[in-house]
């Protein structure tokens, strides 16, 4: 998917780390938000004709706008630490939730890992 399909990219990574909606930042490079996946500066439009949106300061790259929408995912559940799951009326509620970048288990690489009180991670 790039980002020339769509409007830009509809969230940035700010100087924390953390991902941020074009809603929550301040406008054009004031915003001090990075492409999630090739890092370079991004500038927070937030004009009266167009939809909100980050854009590249200079050349866009082709995967951010897909990067920036799987971060925001995983934070979101790794923030809320509840997921509705199939089959299921209620959400299970976590105790803990880690995104871990560089873990990995025997044949998988998780995105979120998330705890109930009866499981524990164990790294080995």
């Amino acid at each position: 998917m790039s980002e020339r399909t769509l409007h830009g990219l509809d969230f940035g990574l700010d100087h924390t780390g953390r991902m941020r909606g074009i809603d929550e930042v301040e406008q054009g490079l004031a915003c001090k938000c990075e492409c999630p996946e090739c890092g370079s500066p991004l500038v927070a439009r937030k004009g009266a004709v167009r939809v909100h949106h980050f854009a590249h300061q200079g050349e866009s790259c082709t995967t951010g706008a897909e990067t920036a929408l799987h971060r925001m995912a995983k934070q979101i559940v790794a923030d809320k630490r509840r997921l509705v799951e199939p089959g299921r009326d209620t959400p299970t509620v976590f105790r803990d939730a880690a995104l871990p970048d560089e873990m990995y288990w025997p044949g998988r690489r998780p995105d979120v890992v998330l705890l109930t009180e009866s499981m524990t991670l164990q790294s080995r």
